[in-house]
Order: C-alpha cells, then structure tokens, then sequence
C-alpha cells in the first residue's frame, strides 16, 4: 500500500499535510476575517510589517533588519523574516500570518515524520506520528490560530534532531553540518531554544566524553563541524545582543513572579510544581496522552530487554529522543518561569516515543498492521476534530477593532494629529496600540495619512507590580503622544495595567499636557475607549526648513492660557517682531529674546478651543530678491523653528514629576 521510494513517501505525506494546513489557514479566515490577532500575535506581526513599512518610505538600516529598532532587542529574527517573506508573496493581509504558520506546521510534522521513519522504517507509523502532531491542542492554539515562533523553532529544533541521529551520532559530517545548521537556525528563530538544548546537549557531551575511548577522531571533527555551523548561523545576533536576551528571559521568573501566579492560579507549592502536569494535559489532549502512555510501555521494552533487536544506531535514537523529551522539564520547573507554550518543544518527541512504542509492542506484521490502522484512524479523528474546532472559534468576537481604528483616525485627524506614538493605560489583547498599528501598516490609505508607531515602554513600565501607577504613568506619558483609555475596567485582572486603571485615568485626567479628543465605541458591552492626546504645536515651513510669513501654526491644548515658544535661526537682523494671527482677527504679539544663532519667540495664547489654527507674520521678513541676494521672492521669517509649550495651562499646569 506504501510506495516503495522514500522519494514519494514523503511527497504524500507533505501533501497530504497541506491539505491539513490549508483547511486550517481557511478556517482561521473564516473565524476571524478582517478581525486582528490578539497581542501576543500581534507582537510577532507587527515586528515584521514595522520593517516593510520602514522599507516602504526608504527608511530601513541593514541594523534595523537584523537585530530590530526596539529599545530592548531581544527577537531574533527569522521568524520576522519568515513572516515579511510571506507578506511580500501574499499581500498585506490580515489571514498572511497564519499561512506561515501553517508553512511551519507542515515543517514540524515533517520532522516527525522523518524521525519515526528513520527509527521503525516504517513509512505507515511515521504517517501517523506526523499527522497526529498536526492534531494536538497545542497544534492548533500556538500553532495554526497564533503567528508566535515557538512552533517555528521546535520545527528546526526537530530538524536537527533528525540529523543527529541520521549522521549515526557523529559518523557522517553531512548530516552533522545539517545538524549545526538546524539548530543554528532554531536560535535565530527563537532565544530560549537555547534552554531547551542545554540538558539534552550536555548529556550528548557527556556521553561523548563516557564513550572517548570508541569516538574516532572523524566524529570528533564532524561535532566541531555542527557547532560550527550553529555558531555562524546565530552567533552574530547573539554576539551583539546577548545582554537583551539575558535581561528579557530573568524578568519574567523573577519582576514578573507575582502576575504570573495569579495569571495561573497558583497560590500553592503544589500547584506550581504541578503547572507543567496541568499543561501538558491541555497541550497534549486525551487521545494523544493514550498513545503515548501505551507506546512508553513499548519504550521500555525495547530500551530493556532489547525487544523487538534493534542496530545499535537506532536504539540510541530511541534513548536520546527520550532524554529530548523529558530533558528541558529539568531546566524550566527549577526556574519557576510558566510558560503554556513551553511543552511545544517537548510533544512532539513524546509523541515520537509513542508511536515508536507502539510499533515495538505491535510484534508482528498483523499486529503492526492493526496497530497503525488504530494510529491512522486517531490522527484522521483529532485533525478533523482541531479544524472543526477551529472553525467554530468565536473568541474573536465583542470588538470591532478595524472600525475603532479608522474612527481614531477620523478623531486624530480633525486635530491635526499626524504623528501618532501610541499607548494604553489598560490592557485588552484584541484592542490595544499594538492593534492599531497591525491595522494602520496593512491598510494603504490610513498608511498614506498616518505615521503610526507603539511608545516602546521598558518591561518595568510595560508589566511589573514593583511600579506605582504613577511612576508608570509618568513613564509611559513621557514615551506617547496619544493615550487610549478605557472608560470602566477592562481586560484581565492579572495584568498590573489594570488592577491600578482607576489611578491611571485620573492622573490622564489630571495631567495638563493631555487632552481628551473623543470617545470610541469598538465594544459591543457599550465599553468606551478614550484618546488623550499631549499637546501639539505644528508649523507650516517650507521643504528647504524656512517658516514664511503668512505660513500656519496648528495648535492643540486643553483651553486656557499658554505660554507657546517659537525657537529657529531667524533670517536676519531684522525678524524680531512676530506675531500670531487668530481666524477671527485677533493678534498676539511675541516677546523675542536672543540665544546665540537662534532667537525665540514667546507667544502668551489663550485657547478657547482644543485645536486652533492661527496664522504666523513677522513685520519685517526678509526678501532675498529685494536685497539682490538670489531671485527668491518668498518672505523668510526662521529657518527649522521649533514650537513648544512651556509651564501648564491656567488649570494648573503639567504635574510635576
């Protein structure tokens, strides 16, 4: 029933794996349609379209492209490139992700498949141990619904797994440079795979120094070889970026301890100890928990008395997907850092051993045959069951995300604001900063009208319980120039933002610097969300920086009295009276003072609207045309001016920090 080539074998099972991924990607399409992902996505998609964007208007720096434009640079970025590839093959769209993630899918089920392959020789069970991976929970919620890069990593990490223990454990340098490569690439995809392999490339090392005396010097060149191979395929990320790396994985077992515990309920010893077994019951599911519990019997079989005889080579395949299967468990329950999509790294070799205990029990070419037809039957009953469940998904719904951010635009845009760095002082995961950049970077027109980018704050601000309300507040109102707040609580109570939201509003509100531009109504609770935006002060100049008499000054403020600064190299001598002129007529004349080459102009304003467009003239701007200077007839009044506002408002002013 099998085709004999090895060739065909695996071009079946890789159609036939598309075909999986292809019924996933239209699901997700149908169940989210134009709907953005929820942040922890939304991380990973905007990575990638921040730098199509930067490309886009001639921006992009080669650093920028490999190691990110982020304060703290901590994502290695392959997976940002996998995603970019398939934005520029696919189109901007909102469904793009998830047709990687299924191209990554497809890649981790392959793996599998070569692995048991390698280990049975069996074609029929390795079908089945590929495609029962593409049915687990885990599959579907980090994996088809999500654009993270931990499946994308454990893909590689299984890839060179596979050559491992195709090169014989050292004997075939090929293989082993594949080895180095894979993994090389698994970091550059994702850091913490680093912890993942630590235990179980320690204990390749110390079997390898067990076993000196058989190694031939040959196997000791191809190891040098995949490290090698590792190291120049990674090394130069982390060679630059390490500190990043290494303070962004300690926050989170230690700042972020106490959020966690109560993200996860933990409020025992037992309970943290027992967060994996709980997780892994989730991630794995029933029937596939059933495999592998009947097939680790088979595991110990084989392992202890030798049944079915297997060459050496692949028995120690065996052991050592074993050792990769329970090895990390050793590194991240010590470490106290819970992380649901830790075991994504660790199913599928379980699984491996499951199917390969099975096979090992099943004896007799009956018994294999029955053993593989139940196989079979189990992945054909979870793959239907995950597409079906991932059609029916409906936690997209209760927020019209697209239409709150063209509403935001519409907001901003009627007073004047182009440049948006946004944050929010709450935190809903389908409707945040985040969620309005995905939607302004994949929509030509908002795109066109809008530099849009998210107030990248430190994780201190960002998440920590350590940071009073109104050291984040501060923090964060320092970074953005436009604000959204909810207007009740919203969103989880674990995340630190929210428990303290209350606070937060009142001191936006408190805050002179910012006022309130309108109201959105994304939430089909009725839940509004507010945008607060700091003052503005736009000047019309010229593209070679010259500020012209007559030219326009867009001022937004909450009403009341203001001291405005206009700071520039004025044009000569003589620009020393400036004055702004008000639609309605009215004049306010400034106080000029001299600061070297530069010379500032103070305006006392007194706003009785939020957003006021007022006219700049000078008495006496200099014509170079009329000097015999050059034949430019324009009026010249500052060249690159600055506006400012100075102090607060007549309410009281900026709080103090």
């Amino acid at each position: 029933m099998w085709p004999a080539d090895a060739a065909r074998q695996a071009r079946l099972f890789l159609l036939l794996c598309l075909l999986i991924g292809y019924l996933h990607y239209r699901a997700e399409g149908s169940a989210r349609g134009d709907i953005p992902a929820d942040s922890d996505s939304l991380a990973y998609q905007n990575h990638a379209l921040s730098d199509l964007h930067a490309h886009m208007q001639g921006r992009l720096s080669l650093r920028e492209f490999l190691y990110g434009s982020r304060e703290v640079n901590f994502l290695p970025p392959l997976h940002k490139w996998s995603l970019q590839l398939g934005y520029l093959i696919l189109g901007l769209d909102n469904l793009t992700p998830y047709a990687v993630s299924a191209f990554w899918m497809v890649v981790a089920a392959f793996a599998v498949f070569l692995i048991v392959r390698r280990i049975t020789q069996d074609p029929a069970f390795a079908f089945a141990a590929g495609l029962l991976l593409l049915g687990l929970p885990a599959s579907l919620r980090w994996g088809f619904m999500g654009s993270r890069n931990d499946w994308p990593a454990a893909a590689l990490y299984l890839l060179g797994f596979w050559c491992l223990i195709a090169s014989d454990l050292g004997r075939h340098r090929t293989m082993m440079a594949g080895c180095g490569l894979f993994w090389g690439l698994g970091l550059l995809a994702k850091s913490s795979l680093a912890g993942y392999l630590a235990v179980p490339v320690l204990a390749l090392a110390a079997d390898a120094v067990r076993r000196r005396k058989d190694l031939s010097r040959a196997q000791a060149e191809n190891v040098l070889v995949a490290v090698l191979a590792a190291v120049l395929v990674s090394g130069w990320f982390y060679a630059a970026q390490y500190r990043d790396v290494v303070s962004y994985y300690s926050f989170w077992p230690t700042v972020n301890a106490a959020n966690e515990r109560l993200q996860y309920q933990l409020d025992s010893a037992t309970a943290r100890r027992l967060f994996y077994v709980r997780n892994w019951v989730v991630q794995m599911g029933g029937l596939a928990i059933a495999v592998t519990a009947v097939g680790l019997v088979g595991i110990v079989r084989l392992l202890g008395t030798r049944r079915p005889p297997l060459e050496p080579a692949r028995r120690a395949a065996v052991g050592w997907a074993l050792v990769f299967a329970l090895a990390p468990y050793l590194v991240l329950v010590p470490r106290g850092d819970y992380a649901p999509t830790a075991d994504v790294n660790m199913l599928p070799f379980q699984l491996v051993l499951g199917v390969t205990g099975l096979w090992a029990l099943a004896g007799s070419s009956v018994g294999r045959a029955v053993a593989v037809g139940a196989l079979l039957a189990a992945a054909v009953v979870l793959d239907v069951a995950r597409i079906g469940e991932h059609a029916r998904e409906r936690v997209y719904a209760g927020v019209d995300a697209v239409r709150a951010v063209h509403e935001l635009g519409d907001v901003l845009e009627r007073h004047r604001y182009r440049e948006w760095r946004l944050y929010e002082l709450y935190e809903d995961i389908y409707l945040n900063a985040a969620t309005v950049v995905n939607v302004v970077y994949r929509d030509p027109i908002l795109r066109s009208r809008f530099d849009v980018s998210v107030a990248q704050p430190s994780l201190d601000l960002k998440v920590s319980p350590a940071v009073s309300a109104r050291d984040r507040y501060w923090g964060l109102a320092e970074r953005a120039n436009v604000l959204l707040v909810a207007d009740r609580p919203k969103g989880p109570l674990w995340r630190t933002v929210n428990r303290q939201w209350e606070e937060l509003r009142s001191l936006v509100a408190g805050d002179q610097r910012f006022s309130l531009l309108g109201v959105l109504h994304p939430y089909d609770d009725g839940t509004g969300v507010e945008v607060w935006a700091r003052q503005l002060a736009s000047l019309q100049t010229e593209s070679d920086g010259w500020l012209l008499s007559g030219a326009t000054l867009t001022v937004s403020a909450r009403r009341g009295r203001w001291p405005l600064l206009v700071r520039g190299v004025p044009a000569g001598e003589a620009v020393r009276d400036l004055w702004l002129v008000s639609p309605e007529g009215g004049r306010v004349k400034a106080v000029a003072a001299a600061d070297g080459r530069e010379r500032g102009f103070l305006f006392p304003l007194d706003l009785t609207d939020t957003t006021t467009v007022l006219r700049v003239e000078g008495d006496r701007p200099v014509i170079p045309a009329e000097l015999g200077v050059s034949g430019d007839r324009r009026a010249l009044l500052v060249l690159h001016p600055r506006a400012l506002f100075l102090g607060g408002g007549a309410a009281g002013g900026a709080n103090p920090r």
